[in-house]
């Protein structure tokens, strides 16, 4: 959700009434966690691609190596 610019105050709303506080943090914290690990994987891949000659793909997202 913070990641995704405005979010609709209705869709915000339902997050604050379906979680409590410390619920919240962890949903936040696993979507982080998530998205560093996806991103890490990324570029080892496409390191490990490029080092072993491979076609280099579009990468899955704006950060090359």
């Amino acid at each position: 959700m913070e990641n995704m610019g405005d979010v609709p105050e209705t869709v915000e709303e339902e997050f604050r009434k379906a979680l409590s506080p410390r619920q919240r943090l962890c949903v936040l914290a696993s979507h982080k966690a998530m998205f560093v690990s996806n991103l890490t994987a990324n570029t080892a891949q496409a390191l490990l691609d490029r080092l072993l000659g491979r076609e280099k793909e579009p990468a899955a997202c704006r950060l090359q190596l």
